[in-house]
Protein backbone atom coordinates (compact mmCIF):
# COMPACT_ATOMS: atom_id res chain seq x y z
CA UNK A 1 0.00 0.00 0.00
CA UNK A 2 1.73 3.59 -1.18
CA UNK A 3 1.73 6.45 1.49
CA UNK A 4 -0.97 8.79 1.04
CA UNK A 5 0.37 12.25 -0.65
CA UNK A 6 0.29 15.16 1.30
CA UNK A 7 -2.79 16.82 -0.50
CA UNK A 8 -4.66 12.99 0.58
CA UNK A 9 -3.19 13.63 4.09
CA UNK A 10 -4.69 17.50 4.32
CA UNK A 11 -7.60 16.31 2.66
CA UNK A 12 -8.50 13.49 5.53
CA UNK A 13 -7.56 15.65 8.44
CA UNK A 14 -10.07 18.65 6.86
CA UNK A 15 -12.97 15.69 6.90
CA UNK A 16 -11.98 14.72 10.19
CA UNK A 17 -12.78 18.34 12.09
CA UNK A 18 -15.82 18.70 10.72
CA UNK A 19 -17.08 15.19 12.33
CA UNK A 20 -17.66 13.70 15.66
CA UNK A 21 -16.90 10.18 16.44
CA UNK A 22 -19.01 7.83 18.37
CA UNK A 23 -17.04 7.88 22.57
CA UNK A 24 -17.78 11.77 21.59
CA UNK A 25 -21.49 11.35 20.97
CA UNK A 26 -22.12 8.69 23.89
CA UNK A 27 -20.11 11.06 25.94
CA UNK A 28 -22.42 14.14 25.77
CA UNK A 29 -25.51 11.77 26.18
CA UNK A 30 -24.15 10.83 29.65
CA UNK A 31 -22.76 14.62 30.46
CA UNK A 32 -26.77 15.71 29.20
CA UNK A 33 -28.08 12.97 31.90
CA UNK A 34 -25.59 14.50 34.76
CA UNK A 35 -26.92 18.13 33.78
CA UNK A 36 -30.52 17.32 33.78
CA UNK A 37 -30.52 15.30 37.23
CA UNK A 38 -28.64 17.84 38.44
CA UNK A 39 -31.19 20.38 37.40
CA UNK A 40 -34.43 18.54 37.37
CA UNK A 41 -35.19 20.22 41.44
CA UNK A 42 -34.91 23.10 39.91
CA UNK A 43 -38.05 22.49 37.35
CA UNK A 44 -39.04 21.80 34.25
CA UNK A 45 -38.72 25.53 32.81
CA UNK A 46 -35.46 25.45 34.00
CA UNK A 47 -34.61 22.51 31.87
CA UNK A 48 -36.26 23.55 28.56
CA UNK A 49 -34.75 26.96 28.75
CA UNK A 50 -31.19 25.21 29.67
CA UNK A 51 -32.08 23.28 26.03
CA UNK A 52 -33.33 26.06 24.04
CA UNK A 53 -30.18 27.61 24.81
CA UNK A 54 -27.91 25.15 24.14
CA UNK A 55 -29.36 24.67 20.87
CA UNK A 56 -28.69 28.30 20.05
CA UNK A 57 -25.39 28.08 21.35
CA UNK A 58 -25.06 24.81 19.40
CA UNK A 59 -26.36 26.84 15.80
CA UNK A 60 -23.57 29.75 16.64
CA UNK A 61 -21.05 27.42 17.11
CA UNK A 62 -21.53 25.62 13.94
CA UNK A 63 -21.50 28.79 11.99
CA UNK A 64 -17.96 29.85 13.42
CA UNK A 65 -16.65 26.97 13.48
CA UNK A 66 -17.65 26.49 9.46
CA UNK A 67 -15.99 29.25 9.02
CA UNK A 68 -12.86 28.56 10.75
CA UNK A 69 -12.94 24.78 9.69
CA UNK A 70 -13.06 23.62 13.26
CA UNK A 71 -16.64 22.57 13.49
CA UNK A 72 -16.18 19.77 15.63
CA UNK A 73 -14.54 21.37 18.03
CA UNK A 74 -16.49 24.46 17.83
CA UNK A 75 -19.83 22.93 18.58
CA UNK A 76 -18.45 20.47 21.20
CA UNK A 77 -17.09 23.65 23.37
CA UNK A 78 -20.09 25.71 22.58
CA UNK A 79 -22.41 23.28 24.46
CA UNK A 80 -19.98 23.10 27.02
CA UNK A 81 -19.45 26.79 27.52
CA UNK A 82 -23.23 27.37 27.26
CA UNK A 83 -24.21 25.27 30.02
CA UNK A 84 -21.31 26.62 31.94
CA UNK A 85 -22.74 30.50 31.48
CA UNK A 86 -26.09 28.32 32.09
CA UNK A 87 -25.07 27.13 35.47
CA UNK A 88 -23.83 30.56 36.50
CA UNK A 89 -27.10 32.18 36.87
CA UNK A 90 -29.57 29.23 37.89
CA UNK A 91 -31.56 30.96 40.88
CA UNK A 92 -29.36 33.51 40.67
CA UNK A 93 -30.57 37.12 41.33
CA UNK A 94 -30.33 39.19 38.17
CA UNK A 95 -30.08 42.66 37.33
CA UNK A 96 -32.38 42.01 33.95
CA UNK A 97 -34.43 38.92 32.92
CA UNK A 98 -32.77 39.12 29.85
CA UNK A 99 -29.35 37.39 31.58
CA UNK A 100 -30.72 34.29 32.00
CA UNK A 101 -30.64 34.20 27.95
CA UNK A 102 -27.67 36.64 27.68
CA UNK A 103 -24.73 34.14 29.94
CA UNK A 104 -25.57 31.02 28.55
CA UNK A 105 -25.09 32.60 25.04
CA UNK A 106 -22.12 34.19 25.98
CA UNK A 107 -20.61 30.75 27.14
CA UNK A 108 -21.39 29.33 23.81
CA UNK A 109 -19.85 32.03 21.56
CA UNK A 110 -16.77 32.24 23.45
CA UNK A 111 -16.19 28.26 24.33
CA UNK A 112 -16.70 28.05 20.14
CA UNK A 113 -14.36 30.71 19.59
CA UNK A 114 -11.96 29.23 22.33
CA UNK A 115 -12.32 26.41 19.88
CA UNK A 116 -11.76 27.75 16.79
CA UNK A 117 -8.58 29.85 17.26
CA UNK A 118 -6.81 26.84 18.82
CA UNK A 119 -4.22 27.43 16.48
CA UNK A 120 -2.73 30.84 18.08
CA UNK A 121 -0.63 30.87 20.58
CA UNK A 122 -2.32 30.39 24.33
CA UNK A 123 -2.09 34.14 25.38
CA UNK A 124 -3.95 35.15 22.23
CA UNK A 125 -6.48 33.22 22.76
CA UNK A 126 -7.32 34.00 26.05
CA UNK A 127 -6.66 37.55 25.46
CA UNK A 128 -9.10 37.36 22.10
CA UNK A 129 -11.87 35.87 24.37
CA UNK A 130 -11.76 38.24 27.04
CA UNK A 131 -11.90 40.96 24.70
CA UNK A 132 -14.85 39.42 23.03
CA UNK A 133 -16.86 38.87 26.07
CA UNK A 134 -16.37 42.33 27.40
CA UNK A 135 -17.16 43.61 23.81
CA UNK A 136 -20.32 41.08 23.34
CA UNK A 137 -21.89 42.35 27.19
CA UNK A 138 -21.07 45.94 26.79
CA UNK A 139 -23.35 45.89 23.46
CA UNK A 140 -26.22 44.25 25.50
CA UNK A 141 -25.77 46.38 28.70
CA UNK A 142 -25.80 49.50 26.08
CA UNK A 143 -28.45 48.08 23.77
CA UNK A 144 -31.40 46.72 26.94
CA UNK A 145 -30.25 48.62 30.21
CA UNK A 146 -28.33 51.70 29.73
CA UNK A 147 -25.23 51.13 31.29
CA UNK A 148 -26.80 50.00 35.28
CA UNK A 149 -25.24 50.48 38.60
CA UNK A 150 -24.68 46.49 38.24
CA UNK A 151 -23.01 47.13 34.63
CA UNK A 152 -19.26 47.25 35.78
CA UNK A 153 -19.60 44.06 38.21
CA UNK A 154 -21.33 42.24 34.98
CA UNK A 155 -18.40 43.64 32.54
CA UNK A 156 -15.80 42.35 34.92
CA UNK A 157 -17.52 38.94 35.28
CA UNK A 158 -17.63 38.94 31.29
CA UNK A 159 -14.06 39.68 30.80
CA UNK A 160 -12.48 37.33 33.44
CA UNK A 161 -15.18 34.18 32.58
CA UNK A 162 -14.52 34.37 28.74
CA UNK A 163 -10.88 34.65 29.98
CA UNK A 164 -11.50 31.56 32.16
CA UNK A 165 -13.36 29.61 29.75
CA UNK A 166 -10.50 30.00 26.99
CA UNK A 167 -8.12 28.71 29.66
CA UNK A 168 -10.18 25.52 29.95
CA UNK A 169 -10.31 24.82 26.37
CA UNK A 170 -6.47 25.56 26.17
CA UNK A 171 -6.08 23.21 29.27
CA UNK A 172 -8.21 20.49 28.12
CA UNK A 173 -6.65 20.40 24.33
CA UNK A 174 -2.88 19.96 26.27
CA UNK A 175 -4.32 17.16 28.42
CA UNK A 176 -6.01 15.31 25.68
CA UNK A 177 -2.78 15.25 23.66
CA UNK A 178 -0.48 14.15 26.78
CA UNK A 179 -2.58 11.83 28.43
CA UNK A 180 -5.47 10.02 24.94
CA UNK A 181 -8.10 10.82 27.46
CA UNK A 182 -10.89 11.06 25.30
CA UNK A 183 -12.12 15.12 25.70
CA UNK A 184 -15.89 13.69 25.97
CA UNK A 185 -14.00 12.84 29.43
CA UNK A 186 -12.44 15.97 30.21
CA UNK A 187 -16.22 18.10 29.49
CA UNK A 188 -17.67 15.96 32.15
CA UNK A 189 -15.28 16.58 34.41
CA UNK A 190 -15.62 20.33 33.97
CA UNK A 191 -19.35 20.55 33.81
CA UNK A 192 -19.69 17.94 37.04
CA UNK A 193 -16.78 20.53 38.43
CA UNK A 194 -19.00 23.27 37.72
CA UNK A 195 -22.21 21.98 39.34
CA UNK A 196 -20.32 21.07 42.32
CA UNK A 197 -19.25 24.62 42.75
CA UNK A 198 -22.86 25.70 41.58
CA UNK A 199 -23.91 23.42 44.97
CA UNK A 200 -21.85 25.01 47.12
CA UNK A 201 -22.52 28.23 46.47
CA UNK A 202 -26.12 28.01 47.01
CA UNK A 203 -25.09 26.15 50.32
CA UNK A 204 -22.76 28.92 51.44
CA UNK A 205 -25.23 31.92 50.10
CA UNK A 206 -28.45 30.77 49.51
CA UNK A 207 -29.82 33.56 48.00
CA UNK A 208 -27.42 33.75 44.91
Amino acid sequence: MTEPTAPERTDRHSRAAFQFGIQDVLGMFVLVSVLLSYLRPFGVPVILKLTCLVGLALLCGGAIGLVARRFSEAVFWSAIGSILGYLTIVNAPLSHWTGEYVWPMLGGIVGAVAAAVSGKKARYRVAYCSLLGLGLVSLYELALLRFTRDSADELVCATAGSALLAVVVELAGRFERWTSVPRHLIAIGFVVAGIAVHWVALRLAPGL
